[in-house]
Protein backbone atom coordinates (compact mmCIF):
# COMPACT_ATOMS: atom_id res chain seq x y z
CA UNK A 1 0.00 0.00 0.00
CA UNK A 2 1.28 3.66 -0.72
CA UNK A 3 1.69 5.54 1.99
CA UNK A 4 0.54 9.29 1.85
CA UNK A 5 4.17 10.60 1.89
CA UNK A 6 4.93 8.13 -1.06
CA UNK A 7 2.34 9.48 -2.84
CA UNK A 8 3.68 12.95 -2.40
CA UNK A 9 6.71 12.13 -3.43
CA UNK A 10 5.57 10.29 -6.55
CA UNK A 11 3.81 13.55 -7.46
CA UNK A 12 6.20 15.89 -6.90
CA UNK A 13 8.79 13.94 -8.85
CA UNK A 14 6.70 14.17 -12.03
CA UNK A 15 6.15 17.75 -11.80
CA UNK A 16 9.91 18.15 -11.47
CA UNK A 17 9.90 19.56 -7.92
CA UNK A 18 11.04 18.98 -3.90
CA UNK A 19 8.74 19.40 -1.05
CA UNK A 20 11.50 19.36 1.04
CA UNK A 21 11.08 18.57 4.72
CA UNK A 22 8.38 20.14 6.41
CA UNK A 23 8.43 21.65 9.91
CA UNK A 24 6.29 23.32 12.72
CA UNK A 25 5.91 26.95 13.01
CA UNK A 26 3.18 29.56 14.45
CA UNK A 27 2.16 31.17 11.62
CA UNK A 28 0.20 35.03 11.79
CA UNK A 29 -1.14 37.41 9.87
CA UNK A 30 -2.13 41.17 11.37
CA UNK A 31 -4.75 43.22 9.06
CA UNK A 32 -5.68 47.16 9.26
CA UNK A 33 -9.18 47.06 9.61
CA UNK A 34 -10.95 49.79 7.57
CA UNK A 35 -8.60 50.08 5.03
CA UNK A 36 -10.58 49.98 1.99
CA UNK A 37 -13.93 51.76 3.78
CA UNK A 38 -11.17 54.95 4.71
CA UNK A 39 -9.42 55.04 1.30
CA UNK A 40 -12.92 54.85 -0.22
CA UNK A 41 -13.61 58.30 2.19
CA UNK A 42 -10.47 60.04 1.59
CA UNK A 43 -10.77 60.09 -1.96
CA UNK A 44 -14.67 61.37 -1.95
CA UNK A 45 -13.61 63.73 -0.15
CA UNK A 46 -10.23 64.84 -2.47
CA UNK A 47 -8.19 64.05 0.89
CA UNK A 48 -4.69 63.40 -0.46
CA UNK A 49 -3.85 60.03 -0.83
CA UNK A 50 -1.00 60.81 1.19
CA UNK A 51 -3.55 60.71 4.00
CA UNK A 52 -4.28 56.84 3.55
CA UNK A 53 -0.81 56.10 2.37
CA UNK A 54 0.60 57.05 5.46
CA UNK A 55 -2.18 55.78 7.94
CA UNK A 56 -1.37 51.91 6.13
CA UNK A 57 2.32 52.70 6.70
CA UNK A 58 2.23 53.63 10.31
CA UNK A 59 0.73 50.58 11.18
CA UNK A 60 2.78 48.69 9.10
CA UNK A 61 5.71 49.77 10.53
CA UNK A 62 4.51 49.16 14.48
CA UNK A 63 3.53 45.89 13.42
CA UNK A 64 6.06 45.03 12.02
CA UNK A 65 8.47 46.35 15.17
CA UNK A 66 6.46 44.99 17.48
CA UNK A 67 6.47 41.05 16.08
CA UNK A 68 10.41 41.81 15.96
CA UNK A 69 10.51 42.87 19.47
CA UNK A 70 9.68 39.29 20.08
CA UNK A 71 11.96 37.22 17.72
CA UNK A 72 8.99 37.06 15.08
CA UNK A 73 10.07 37.04 11.57
CA UNK A 74 8.12 39.09 8.69
CA UNK A 75 7.21 36.75 5.87
CA UNK A 76 5.70 40.04 3.99
CA UNK A 77 3.38 42.64 3.95
CA UNK A 78 0.36 42.45 1.56
CA UNK A 79 -0.95 45.64 0.80
CA UNK A 80 -1.95 46.70 4.82
CA UNK A 81 -1.75 43.32 6.31
CA UNK A 82 1.46 41.77 7.94
CA UNK A 83 2.50 37.69 7.46
CA UNK A 84 4.78 36.67 9.63
CA UNK A 85 6.28 33.29 11.97
CA UNK A 86 7.73 32.42 15.05
CA UNK A 87 9.87 29.49 15.09
CA UNK A 88 8.34 26.24 16.72
CA UNK A 89 10.48 27.00 20.15
CA UNK A 90 8.77 29.73 21.07
CA UNK A 91 6.84 29.73 23.85
CA UNK A 92 3.26 29.66 22.52
CA UNK A 93 2.02 32.11 25.32
CA UNK A 94 4.89 34.54 24.29
CA UNK A 95 3.31 34.38 21.00
CA UNK A 96 0.22 35.18 22.26
CA UNK A 97 1.21 37.96 24.45
CA UNK A 98 2.81 39.46 21.46
CA UNK A 99 -0.45 39.33 19.15
CA UNK A 100 -2.21 41.00 21.57
CA UNK A 101 0.39 43.30 22.71
CA UNK A 102 0.30 44.99 19.05
CA UNK A 103 -3.59 45.90 19.34
CA UNK A 104 -2.49 48.41 21.89
CA UNK A 105 0.35 49.86 19.49
CA UNK A 106 -1.84 52.66 17.87
CA UNK A 107 -3.44 54.70 20.40
CA UNK A 108 -1.67 58.00 21.07
CA UNK A 109 -1.81 59.26 17.44
CA UNK A 110 -4.66 61.26 18.13
CA UNK A 111 -4.55 62.04 14.17
CA UNK A 112 -5.54 58.19 13.80
CA UNK A 113 -7.44 57.32 17.18
CA UNK A 114 -11.15 58.16 16.19
CA UNK A 115 -14.05 57.11 14.29
CA UNK A 116 -13.61 55.92 10.52
CA UNK A 117 -9.56 57.38 10.93
CA UNK A 118 -8.85 55.53 13.95
CA UNK A 119 -6.01 52.68 13.12
CA UNK A 120 -7.17 48.70 14.51
CA UNK A 121 -5.73 45.77 14.08
CA UNK A 122 -7.50 41.97 13.80
CA UNK A 123 -5.05 39.22 14.34
CA UNK A 124 -5.32 35.51 13.38
CA UNK A 125 -2.32 32.84 14.72
CA UNK A 126 -1.71 29.32 13.71
CA UNK A 127 0.33 26.11 14.58
CA UNK A 128 1.25 23.22 12.38
CA UNK A 129 3.40 21.86 9.67
CA UNK A 130 4.18 23.97 6.66
CA UNK A 131 6.83 23.80 3.80
CA UNK A 132 8.77 26.00 2.19
CA UNK A 133 8.08 27.93 -1.04
CA UNK A 134 10.53 30.35 -1.13
CA UNK A 135 11.85 30.36 -4.68
CA UNK A 136 14.42 32.84 -4.30
CA UNK A 137 12.90 35.56 -3.50
CA UNK A 138 13.16 36.40 0.03
CA UNK A 139 16.26 35.99 1.98
CA UNK A 140 17.94 32.84 2.15
CA UNK A 141 17.33 32.07 6.10
CA UNK A 142 13.35 33.24 5.40
CA UNK A 143 10.24 30.64 5.16
CA UNK A 144 7.76 31.67 2.77
CA UNK A 145 5.40 28.61 4.22
CA UNK A 146 2.84 26.75 2.63
CA UNK A 147 0.64 24.44 3.96
CA UNK A 148 -3.30 24.11 5.70
CA UNK A 149 -2.34 26.12 8.32
CA UNK A 150 -1.05 29.29 6.44
CA UNK A 151 -4.90 28.98 4.75
CA UNK A 152 -6.69 27.99 8.02
CA UNK A 153 -4.81 31.51 9.42
CA UNK A 154 -5.97 33.72 6.52
CA UNK A 155 -10.00 32.52 6.56
CA UNK A 156 -9.68 33.00 10.28
CA UNK A 157 -8.19 36.49 9.79
CA UNK A 158 -11.36 37.02 7.59
CA UNK A 159 -13.69 36.64 10.17
CA UNK A 160 -11.94 38.26 12.93
CA UNK A 161 -13.13 41.87 14.60
CA UNK A 162 -11.16 44.41 15.65
CA UNK A 163 -8.98 44.41 18.56
CA UNK A 164 -9.84 40.51 18.46
CA UNK A 165 -7.31 37.83 18.33
CA UNK A 166 -8.47 34.82 17.02
CA UNK A 167 -6.47 31.10 16.76
CA UNK A 168 -7.05 27.79 16.21
CA UNK A 169 -7.69 24.24 17.88
CA UNK A 170 -3.79 23.66 17.17
CA UNK A 171 -2.56 26.36 18.51
CA UNK A 172 -4.28 25.70 21.69
CA UNK A 173 -3.15 21.98 21.81
CA UNK A 174 -0.07 23.33 22.88
CA UNK A 175 -0.92 26.05 25.33
CA UNK A 176 -0.11 24.98 29.03
CA UNK A 177 -2.99 23.63 30.76
CA UNK A 178 -3.84 26.58 33.02
CA UNK A 179 -4.20 28.15 29.75
CA UNK A 180 -6.27 25.84 28.14
CA UNK A 181 -8.53 26.08 31.13
CA UNK A 182 -8.79 30.10 31.00
CA UNK A 183 -9.88 29.82 26.98
CA UNK A 184 -11.65 26.97 26.83
CA UNK A 185 -14.88 28.65 27.32
CA UNK A 186 -14.22 30.94 24.12
CA UNK A 187 -14.16 27.71 21.87
CA UNK A 188 -16.60 28.19 18.46
CA UNK A 189 -16.98 26.34 15.65
CA UNK A 190 -17.45 27.92 12.53
CA UNK A 191 -17.38 26.29 8.81
CA UNK A 192 -14.24 27.90 6.54
CA UNK A 193 -14.52 28.41 2.66
CA UNK A 194 -11.78 25.74 2.42
CA UNK A 195 -10.96 24.66 5.18
CA UNK A 196 -14.36 22.95 6.44
CA UNK A 197 -15.72 22.98 9.79
CA UNK A 198 -13.09 24.24 12.51
CA UNK A 199 -12.58 25.06 15.74
CA UNK A 200 -11.26 28.45 16.85
CA UNK A 201 -11.08 30.74 19.96
CA UNK A 202 -11.44 34.81 20.45
CA UNK A 203 -9.67 37.03 22.56
CA UNK A 204 -11.30 40.54 22.64
CA UNK A 205 -8.43 42.45 23.85
CA UNK A 206 -9.06 44.48 26.77
CA UNK A 207 -11.85 42.53 28.00
CA UNK A 208 -9.61 39.20 27.98
CA UNK A 209 -5.57 39.70 28.99
CA UNK A 210 -2.53 37.03 28.60
CA UNK A 211 -1.14 37.30 32.07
Amino acid sequence: MTTSQEALDQLSSSARISLGDSKSIFITFVDLCGSTNFKTYCRERDIPDGIWIERQLIFLNRVVRGIQRYNGIIIKTIGDEVMAYFDSSTDSEVVLRCMTEIHTLFGDIKKYDKGLWRIESKISVDFGEIYDSNLQLLKDDIIDPVGIIVDRCARLNSICKPSEVVFSSSYFSILKPSQQLKYAKLKEEKKLKGIGKSELYRIQVGIIKTT
